[in-house]
């Protein structure tokens, strides 16, 4: 994908799904995923996806992708000296399961790099969570 990141031995990278040509995915629960899909509780996980650079403004992409959504809010953001934007919103599954998202959108060179973190509304380990994400997120570096 063009980048090189660290990130805590504790954690698990889906290699699988890495050797089929990703996404990047890594988590603190082995991959053992809560019906629909969600962390379970006291799990968090960590996907980065690179796509295609669009014409469109990042703000636009942001407004594309994130429709329907409860945005939090949006604020400036770099990785790996490239600046970006970090982007928080909520993501009901029902009405007992929501997803709380950070994305942070940083395009470079050609493409796009999309950073996601995931976890549970109301999770008691969200500030170790966003921690682990912002270490991941200043360990990256770009190689194209």
């Amino acid at each position: 994908m063009g980048i090189t990141l660290d990130f805590p031995a504790e954690l698990h990278l889906d290699q699988a799904l890495l050797d089929q040509g990703g996404p990047i995915s890594i988590d603190n629960f082995g991959g053992a995923y809560a019906q629909g899909g969600l962390a379970p509780q006291g799990g968090f996980v960590v996907n980065i996806a690179a796509t295609q650079l669009p014409p469109d403004s990042i703000t636009e992409v942001i407004n594309r992708d994130l429709q329907g959504v409860a945005i939090e809010f949006v604020r400036d953001a770099a990785v790996g000296g490239e600046a970006g934007k970090e982007v928080a919103y909520t993501y009901a599954l029902g009405p007992a399961n929501a997803s709380r998202d950070l994305v942070v959108y940083v395009p470079h060179g050609t493409l796009l790099y999309k950073f996601f973190l995931s976890y549970r509304v109301n999770d008691p380990g969200e500030a170790t969570f966003v921690a682990t994400f912002e270490s991941i997120l200043s360990s990256v570096r770009f190689e194209l």
